[in-house]
């Protein structure tokens, strides 16, 4: 980095120095293109006299040539031409011939020049020059002549009638031909007579001074090449002047044409420059360190952050593992904040309540409204597993809960020493239906095996006794009809019959009849039981109404067993309602995938049944009326009866409204 640095400081530097050169030499050439410029010019102008030489001295000679002797009007032909020639041009003053062969000088003045100063000076000028002027000698002559502070040149061309000689104004010719230039540039223009001009291009006319004045870097007439104080006559403010010079060779000789121009503002220019390449170097060491310790700082940072990353890949890996654990985990896990508030519940949970429970969500969903609503019902046990800090657990049926579908579980509170994204506990939920259900079948397995095993002997020890007993009863009966103990008798037989049909349900319970399916009409089946049952009805003013859909299918089902099964569920509906309530069977055909089946509903109105009793009704044994008027097999006979023909039997009660026994028979194809 360090050498980075160094080479940027030095290339800018050099960077510096070249466009100071190049500064430097862009505004020499600008100067040398003036002074050429100028040179050309004056060049030009001093040209343009001895072109008006030639052509004054080509009309005399053609004047002549057309009238040989001198005349006065071809004198006065050649006067208006010189008036002419000198009015016409700026700087031009006076035009004359003068010769041996004419009657005297041809003289002509600018309307525009002094009479009385200038012009007799400048006419006894041009005669002397005329006469020192061989009249053989086809060059010209120059003088110089200085009235006051105007500076003159006088030309001279000889030809064979005389000498021609015009004077120019020098100010009014070097003023007429240089342009404008900055006031920080001055042009100087040095004639053959070592005299020059200054500040020709910022006055009216330039300012003629002496060859005593001149500065110094002109009188060796080789301008200084470098950058030089100005010398005082310039009148130039400026701490350095560049000197540019340029000779013009002329038919009067040798003109100096040279420019001197500030260089201030060049030098501004290149202390700009180098400043700018300066903080250009500045700026980029200033960046170079800005980006070495941002690139420092990112290195440290990318370590950082590399050992984050592998930290949090192993962190999503343990967590990517606990998800998938709980989530496929045989039981139901839930994740709770302090408040008792549900952050999330796993997919057991989800699709067993999504199954079970009425108002709960899919198996999408995260936390079921039925979850929710048992967590509110539980929110002791979770403050109590919060305040000891340990697991509490709990079974459903320990504590009071609205949600049927959350009683038979065994749960857990564990609390979170470490909170993890709100989650300051979990609940672990075992649902124990099925292991309940189990128990259930066990202990009705049990009974059965035990029915089974007393129903031999109960026939053969009980029944045979009781024949015996009912025969001599009715041979008594029999033999003295109007005795005093004939009622007596009656209920005697009675009650063996009522012995005898328990006995029956016992045998028929243990040893099951063979089904002998074939397609039946349950609401004829269900009339025909009404009709055995109508004493029963009558007795006690009970009505009993059947309605049957339309379209209802018949039933695949054996009629003395399907019959049984109606005899049974009507039985007890008479026994639960009081006198005078009606008993309703409905019917109706129930699409359930993959089999079509006829639902059959007896319902009654009468005390109801508990809820605590609902899941053992249909055991063995088990009944909810007094002593000695049931044997507690009736609903389990016609359980069994229905599921050996391939359907399914519930109850459905309400303590104090009525209860309803739901069949669902498998339709006949």
């Amino acid at each position: 980095m360090v050498l980075c640095l160094l080479a940027v400081l030095a290339a800018s530097i050099a960077a510096g120095q070249r466009e100071r050169r190049e500064l430097m030499e862009r505004f020499r050439a600008e100067q040398d293109k003036l002074a050429h410029d100028a040179g050309e010019t004056v060049a030009r102008r001093v040209a343009t006299v001895d072109r008006d030489l030639r052509l004054v001295a080509d009309l005399v000679r053609r004047a002549q040539q057309h009238d040989p002797q001198p005349t006065p009007a071809r004198e006065a032909a050649l006067i208006g031409i010189f008036d002419a020639l000198a009015t016409a041009v700026a700087h031009y003053r006076t035009i004359g011939l003068f010769g041996p062969k004419m009657n005297g000088p041809i003289f002509a003045l600018d309307p525009a020049e002094d009479h009385v100063e200038a012009g007799p000076a400048l006419a006894a000028a041009s005669e002397r020059l005329a006469r020192r002027t061989p009249g053989d000698n086809w060059e010209i002559a120059v003088d110089f002549l200085q009235v006051g502070r105007r500076r003159f040149y006088l030309v001279a061309r000889p030809m064979a009638a005389g000498v021609v000689v015009i004077s120019v104004d020098a100010d009014l010719m070097f003023t007429d031909a240089l342009l404008p230039t900055p006031a920080h540039e001055r042009i100087l223009v040095v004639e053959p007579s070592a005299a020059f001009w200054i500040a020709c291009n910022i006055d009216s006319t330039c300012r003629g001074l002496g060859a005593g004045e001149l500065p110094p870097e002109l009188r060796a007439r080789q301008p200084p090449p470098d950058p030089v104080a100005p010398a005082a006559v310039l009148a130039l403010p400026a701490r350095h002047v560049l000197w540019t010079a340029r000779r013009a060779k002329t038919a009067v000789g040798d003109f100096l044409v040279a420019v001197v121009a500030s260089t201030d503002d060049v030098e501004q220019l290149q202390s700009a420059a180098l400043r700018r390449s300066l903080i250009t170097a500045g700026c980029a060491v200033a960046v170079m360190l800005f980006f070495g310790a941002l690139i420092l700082r990112e290195q440290r940072r990318s370590s950082t952050l590399a050992t984050r990353l592998r930290a949090a890949q192993e962190l999503a890996q343990v967590r990517e593992r606990s998800d998938k654990i709980l989530e496929n985990a045989p039981l139901g896990i839930v994740g709770i904040s302090r408040d008792g508030r549900v952050v999330f519940a796993n997919r057991f949970l989800r699709r067993r309540l999504g199954a079970s429970a009425e108002s709960a969500a899919d198996a999408g969903t995260a936390v079921p409204p039925v979850l929710a609503g048992w967590l509110a019902d539980v929110r002791e046990a979770v403050g109590r597993a919060f305040a000891v800090g340990q697991t509490v657990t709990f079974q459903g049926t320990d504590v009071p809960t609205s949600v049927h579908a959350m009683r038979d579980i065994e749960a857990h509170v564990v609390p979170l020493s470490n909170p993890i994204e709100g989650v300051d506990a979990l609940v672990l939920i075992q649902d124990l239906s099925d292991f309940r259900a189990l128990q259930r079948q066990l202990i009705r397995a049990e009974k059965l095996i035990t029915v089974g095993a007393l129903s031999a002997g109960i026939a053969h020890e009980v029944g045979t006794p009781l024949m015996v007993i009912r025969g001599r009863a009715e041979h008594l009966l029999e033999a003295a009809p109007g005795a005093p103990a004939s009622r007596d008798l009656a209920a005697i037989i009675d009650q063996i019959d009522a012995i005898t049909g328990t006995i029956r349900q016992v045998l028929d319970f243990a040893h099951p009849q063979r089904i002998e399916a074939q397609p039946a009409d349950a609401a004829a089946v269900a009339a025909r039981a009404a009709d055995l049952l109508a004493w029963r009805f009558d007795r006690r003013r009970l009505t009993c109404s059947i309605v049957a859909a339309p379209a209802t299918p018949k039933v695949r089902a054996d009629p003395q067993q399907l019959t049984q099964v109606f005899l049974n569920l009507l039985s007890n509906a008479a026994d639960a309602s009081p006198d005078g309530a009606s008993i309703r069977i409905a019917l109706r055909a129930e699409e359930a995938a993959p089999a079509r089946f006829v639902r059959i509903e007896i319902e009654d109105h009468g005390q109801g049944i508990a809820p605590e009793n609902l899941s053992a009704v249909f055991d063995p044994y088990f009944t909810t009326k007094p002593v000695g008027e049931g044997a507690g097999l009736g609903l389990t006979v016609v359980a069994h009866i229905v599921r050996s023909h391939g359907g399914d039997v519930a109850l459905r009660s309400t303590v104090g409204v009525g209860t309803t026994a739901a069949v669902l028979w498998p339709a006949a194809a």
